[in-house]
């Protein structure tokens, strides 16, 4: 029987972020003269005195932006522990990619004791709010029982999401998590993932 894949785990799980937001950056076309009024978005290339008193309304991606250069040592001395306390501002501001953060700081034990519930219920917000990459790891962990009753029509249900939502390497799991379902037990779990799909969609448009 085909393995589950396992993805999106590990210490420095934020660097695909930020070596995406460096690719962003330097792909950037060159900006006019005249400045555009809108207020800038606060990023991780901003100073830590910029993003802490930063006081416009996209909060929770200064908050996200420290979380990361914690995370990551970029700029200052490395700290799981700040970074998480960063994360749980920007999550608590609905940034998604902090929610997902979180999930993954409880799921490995980094700058937090490991706690499967709470993973889940990271997990469970940001795909709850259309994070892919959540929706994938809530799928292991309904696989594999942990932090929550195992149950693979809920796995089904989530890779089938993450899938759809645009994680294209979810396909695998969910085809391997099918072929251990009963027919009837297949299509329900199709059925909710339509449900479900249409209801995050509904959210995060």
């Amino acid at each position: 029987m085909l393995a589950l894949n396992r993805r999106y785990l590990g210490k420095h799980f934020h660097l695909a972020v930020s070596l995406f937001a460096l690719l962003l950056f330097a792909c950037d076309p060159v900006q006019s003269e005249e400045p555009e009024a809108e207020s800038p978005e606060p990023s991780m290339f901003w100073s830590m005195e910029e993003l802490i008193e930063y006081d416009g309304p996209m909060m929770g991606d200064a908050y996200y932006a420290l979380g990361v250069k914690y995370s990551s040592g970029w700029g200052v001395p490395e700290d799981d522990r700040l970074a998480v306390e960063w994360y749980r501002k920007a999550a608590d501001a609905a940034n998604t990619s902090a929610m997902f953060n979180l999930g993954v700081a409880y799921d490995n034990g980094v700058g937090v004791p490991v706690d499967d519930r709470l993973a889940v219920e990271w997990y469970r917000k940001a795909a709850d709010a259309g994070n892919a990459n959540a929706m994938y790891n809530l799928g292991i962990m309904y696989a594999e029982g942990r932090g929550v009753p195992q149950n693979d029509v809920e796995a089904y249900v989530w890779s089938s999401l993450s899938t759809a939502f645009g994680e294209s390497k979810a396909a695998h799991n969910r085809d391997v998590l099918r072929d251990r379902l009963s027919s009837d037990a297949v299509m329900e779990a199709q059925r909710r993932a339509s449900v479900l799909f249409d209801e995050i969609s509904g959210r995060v448009r």
